[in-house]
């Protein structure tokens, strides 16, 4: 009986998509078991497959620098980010590697282009992220552990005035978890004897797949319970909510 993997991978053999998504594992053979993905066979056996791959998108391409490399001591969280410069000489010499993202500060790129690039030409294209829905503020934080900072999050007066459809982004579940349980905490407070006992919830991969899937539909307002959450307190897998 031929599976959905096996269907796909035929598909693939005859170049049959235009575009195929894939993680950066993908690439990789597996240093704990030594599996071989099959998109990386192909690569390494179908030379009809090898020279159809015209261009390489990296979306979130941020995830090179902030997961994919050792950082203050701890190791990487997806490696096969940090590693992906491995398979551009693999590459026909006509293939075009594109780096896509919102969070490219200047040391982002600095380290993004040393590893992918080189000294191969690169262009830098820049546009602007403004949006009719999209309002910016900057709050200054001295204190990343002083969840006071998120006060004007949590409504005063009316509990129906509160904001909803925001997530805000930490770079540890810890802190993700203490933000939402401070916002949880701050509105039970000030309305003791609302409908609702909790306006956050965290996401992160600590949590389990059932526990995510149920805060999403939270989030999206889309739960059998009719539970709402306004406020997700995320980290960097929160990006794809």
């Amino acid at each position: 009986m031929l599976t959905l993997g096996l269907l796909m991978s035929q598909a693939l053999k005859k170049c049959a998509y235009n575009a195929v998504i894939v993680s950066p594992e993908q690439f990789f053979q597996d240093p704990t078991s030594g599996a071989i993905p099959r998109l990386l066979n192909l690569l390494r056996t179908n030379r009809t497959f090898l020279h159809s791959v015209k261009h390489i998108y990296i979306d979130e391409g941020h995830e090179i620098f902030f997961s994919g490399i050792e950082r203050h001591g701890i190791p990487a969280f997806r490696p096969s980010y940090g590693t992906l410069d491995k398979i551009l000489p693999k590459l026909p010499n006509g293939t075009t590697v594109h780096v896509l993202s919102a969070t490219l500060p200047p040391h982002v790129i600095q380290v993004i282009e040393g590893k992918l690039f080189g000294s191969r030409e690169r262009v830098h294209i820049h546009r602007p992220l403004n949006r009719q829905n999209i309002v910016y503020t900057t709050r200054t934080i001295t204190d990343l552990g002083d969840y006071k900072n998120l006060s004007f999050l949590v409504p005063r007066r009316n509990p129906d005035s509160r904001p909803s459809g925001i997530i805000i982004f930490f770079e540890s579940s810890v802190r993700a978890d203490d933000a939402a349980a401070f916002l949880n905490n701050a509105f039970r407070a000030l309305h003791p004897a609302y409908k609702i006992s909790r306006i956050a919830a965290s996401y992160h991969a600590g949590l389990s797949q059932t526990c995510l899937t149920r805060v999403f539909q939270q989030f999206c307002g889309t739960h059998e319970s009719g539970e709402k959450i306004d406020i997700l307190c995320a980290t960097s897998c929160g990006a794809t909510v």
